[in-house]
């Protein structure tokens, strides 16, 4: 993996989305922390896109996120989407209780690859 390379943080209303992106060959390592809620879930899933456009595995680091709203949600699953129909793999490694519970609740969890660890989730 390449040095990570950082997109611009957005602060809404006091709360930052930060997303840091490390780059190999074929893979692609998302780190993700604060809150991804309607207001800064696009940017997200702009980066997500593109990512799983040329990657063939992108690896989306949760362990920071503290939220994940339903347009955030919607915003990976449609990633997930993207990246399939390219024969790619979109993976998510979650561990907080507030982002799998809405995974668990949206049924998401059966239509996405979620994982307990980094290590999982690059090794499956």
């Amino acid at each position: 993996m390449s040095d990570p390379v950082e997109v611009e943080p957005l602060v809404v209303d006091g709360q930052a989305l930060t997303i840091r992106v490390c780059r190999g060959s074929r893979s692609a390592i998302v780190a993700v922390e604060g809150e991804s809620d309607s207001a800064s879930a696009h940017r997200l899933g702009r980066e997500l896109r593109a990512l799983c456009a040329q990657y063939t595995l992108v690896v989306v680091d949760c362990l920071g996120l503290r939220f994940l709203g339903s347009t955030g949600l919607t915003v990976v699953l449609d990633a997930h989407l993207h990246a399939k129909a390219r024969g790619n793999v979109l993976r998510l490694v979650v561990s907080t209780p507030a982002v799998l519970a809405v995974l668990r609740v949206s049924r998401m969890d059966q239509d996405l690859e979620v994982f307990g660890t980094m290590n999982d989730a690059l090794t499956t």
